[in-house]
């Protein structure tokens, strides 16, 4: 009788196959990429040429889906989780996009302004003379009284506004 320690345990039978059906997936998913994206994800050469074989098959149900599951074979000295990764950044760019910075001046004064009112714009006019008191207020009105679907589009307004001048 083999007794084992609690790090040696073996993968049942099922884990194996989740992990196997897994790959299969992986696999399949890339094969929906050009040539020139497969390169750049981190694959092996063998994974490569098996989705080369895999596009060059005809269109027999069966040698496809055997080819798909050397695929997932191959696929076993990748890894997996940074493979999923470089997917999902080829696919979801946007997702992975470097946020976008909010620090414009524009965007800072529009938020001060609809905090502090007043006080704030005889701060903006002090550092922008060219500013209108009458416009900067008439604008902040809008944002207060707009229902709150539509207050994104006056303060957009407000800063395009301020935009106008340069605060730097």
């Amino acid at each position: 009788m083999i007794e084992y320690t609690p790090d040696e345990q073996e993968i049942s039978k099922s884990q194996r196959k989740r992990e196997a059906h897994a790959l299969q997936e992986l696999g399949a998913r890339l094969i929906e990429f050009s040539e020139a994206q497969l390169v750049t994800l981190p694959i092996t050469d063998a994974v490569i040429d098996a989705i080369r074989e895999y596009r060059n098959l005809p269109n027999s149900h069966g040698a496809k889906k055997r080819q798909l599951q050397y695929i997932g074979r191959v696929m076993r000295d990748c890894d997996f989780d940074a493979v999923q990764l470089a997917i999902d950044k080829l696919q979801f760019p946007h997702h992975f996009a470097a946020p976008k910075k909010q620090d414009k001046p524009q965007s800072k004064w529009a938020q001060r302004l609809m905090q502090d009112g007043d006080a704030a714009i005889n701060e903006l006019i002090s550092i922008q003379p060219q500013l209108q008191r009458q416009k900067l207020r008439q604008l902040l009105r809008n944002i207060q009284n707009a229902p709150e679907d539509s207050r994104a589009r006056h303060s957009a307004k407000i800063e395009d506004y301020i935009a106008q001048y340069d605060l730097d």
